[in-house]
């Protein structure tokens, strides 16, 4: 197929090969399967949508296009590879509209694949190697064989077509347009005073029924989160320790042959033919292999050495936990590695040097203290094993255990409040509107600060006020005061110049904005159409979870 590659050499087709990430509403609350069905059918059977009934192994190799789709928006490969249910969801949701595809008739060419891969991998340049191709799909999507990632393409393009089929019927008019310019382009300079709460903040007496009062009345804004904590170990993987031969290399190539069969673009890299059958050379590939065995025996010595210390613990008899992480560090340095122990911590807290720390922290939050979990994957680092050190359940304390805490929050609000209301005097003393807000403000005394032209996206970096607030400033004539808060108090503002957008300059946005306001309209409609779909999807509840271990039977990806 490829090698239109070396024989066309026409312009590259444009084509976006991002999709659109709408999750199904209520996807995991959908009606359940099972009914009928013995165990080893259910477990087998993923779900059932429009009719048919989907295996596993489809979800699964939906599930490696859609990784190979998230990878082309820019996704991390790390990332992906910690999010299983969002994956599965997004393989659901592929194949949902590869189905409506179907019916539709919707087929994307040959050509179609090749301008999209080229500009993929190739960035439409005429620079096609077979080395450089199979390297990119590696890095894409793991030692995938090329014609599946060929598939997995097309399946992309055709999904993109069935996309822009349920937003076709939409358009942007052009007074839609100069609207959507004219908010994106009018600009304001504003005029203000700031308040802080801090200049407020005064000895004040707090009675204790005022103290219980407010305690009383704001409870949950003093709730402790749930916190764990932990010692754990990492196992990083080291490539300097292995040793790759070239019976290895050998071995390897032999026995997964079936990831080197060669597609049309190798007869067009080597310009002869090729029958179907044909595998790429081993000398073609030599280098990928070494570098893919180097990376996964390292990877096994890493998870080997971390299992060792889980094994160490799992069986121990110990029951007291202070002695259990006495054991704990004592066969993490007999395996030469550090054990690490961690204060209190909560979701939003990470492990430095662990990319999958929330995964983590899930995981501990659902376990006791005492308790070993097993060897986990932390991705592009290494392997971590970890203990349950302490546990804390989220609990409100007792006033008297915070007094101090809950009297300087009264206090910071008593504060805030006055800086409030000392905003809200002046606004009053000046009416509104005025006919020079500067003027106004500098005749009482004042002096105010005017900034640069600011459009809705640009905060007041100077008193920490966010873009939020300036883009509702927008709403108001000039020197009209208001009365807005920032991050550490309130000010007195107006807009003292409304700048408009310039509708001579227009032309020079007005392809991308349309693409943007129709790419808009589009998103909200496929969600819609999606949640429709959603609703005939039926998830088996005894369908096993997505791992490394049921997507693929192939080798380790490399990283």
């Amino acid at each position: 197929m490829l090698s239109i590659l070396r024989r066309r050499q026409r312009a590259i087709l444009w084509v976006v090969l991002a999709i659109i990430i709408v999750t199904f509403v209520g996807l995991w609350g959908v009606p359940r399967l099972g009914q009928g069905m013995g165990p080893a059918a259910q477990k087998d059977i993923a779900g059932s949508f429009g009719g048919r009934q989907v295996t596993e192994s489809e979800l699964a190799y939906a599930v490696r296009g859609a990784r190979i789709s998230l990878r082309l928006m820019g996704y991390p490969a790390d990332l992906l590879n910690t999010q299983s249910d969002e994956l599965r969801m997004e393989g659901w949701r592929r194949l949902v509209l590869l189905h409506e595809a179907d019916k539709e008739g919707i087929v994307v060419s040959p050509d179609e694949v090749v301008q999209a891969i080229r500009s993929v991998v190739f960035r439409g340049q005429d620079n096609f190697s077979m080395d450089a191709y199979r390297a990119a799909v590696t890095s894409l999507a793991g030692p995938m064989p090329l014609k599946e990632f060929e598939d997995h393409i097309a399946t992309l393009l055709r999904i993109q077509r069935m996309q822009q089929l349920i937003g076709s019927t939409l358009f942007v008019t052009d007074a839609e347009l100069r609207q959507a310019y004219d908010i994106d382009h009018t600009l304001i300079r504003l005029a203000y005073v700031p308040f802080y709460y801090t200049n407020y903040v005064a000895p004040q007496e707090i009675s204790t029924n005022e103290l219980e009062e407010f305690y009383q009345t704001n409870r949950e804004d003093f709730k402790v989160p749930p916190k764990v904590a932990l010692v754990y170990t990492l196992a990083r993987t080291d490539a300097g320790g292995v040793n790759v031969t070239d019976e290895d290399l050998e071995d390897y190539y032999e026995e997964n042959k079936e990831l080197f069969l060669a597609t049309n673009a190798a007869a067009d890299a080597a310009q002869t033919a090729l029958p179907d059958d044909e595998f790429l050379p081993l000398a073609a590939v030599k280098g990928l292999i070494w570098t893919n065995l180097t990376t996964q025996r390292a990877m096994e010595m890493a998870r080997d050495r971390a299992e060792q210390v889980y094994l160490a613990l799992s069986g121990t008899r110990e029951r007291e936990t202070d002695k259990k992480i006495a054991a704990f560090t004592l066969a993490a340095r007999d395996k030469e590695l550090p054990a690490v122990t961690t204060g209190l911590l909560t979701l939003e807290d990470e492990l430095p040097g662990v990319t999958n720390s929330l995964a983590i922290l899930r995981a501990a939050f659902g376990m006791q203290a005492g308790d070993v979990n097993d060897v986990l994957e932390v991705p592009g680092t290494g392997f971590i094993t970890f203990m349950v050190t302490d546990k804390r359940d989220a609990y409100v304390p007792e006033l008297d255990e915070i007094a101090g805490e809950v009297t300087a929050e009264v206090k910071r609000r008593r504060a805030i409040a006055s800086a409030q209301e000392t905003a809200n005097m002046l606004k009053q003393k000046l009416g509104e509107p005025v006919t020079n807000f500067v003027a106004a403000l500098s005749a009482l005394g004042y002096s105010p600060k005017v900034t640069t032209p600011l459009d809705r996206a640009t905060p007041i970096e100077e008193i920490g006020c966010p873009a939020g607030i300036v883009a509702r400033l927008f709403a108001f004539p000039e020197n009209v005061p208001v009365v807005a808060p920032f991050r550490d108090g309130y000010m007195l503002a107006a807009i003292v110049e409304i700048i408009p957008s310039d509708p001579e300059l227009m032309y020079t946005v007005e392809d991308t904005l349309r693409e943007q306001l129709l790419s808009r309209e589009q998103n909200v409609m496929l969600a819609s159409w999606l949640s429709q779909a959603a609703r005939d999807l039926k998830i088996n509840p005894r369908s096993a979870p997505l791992s490394d271990e049921n997507e693929s039977s192939g080798p380790v990806p490399m990283q």
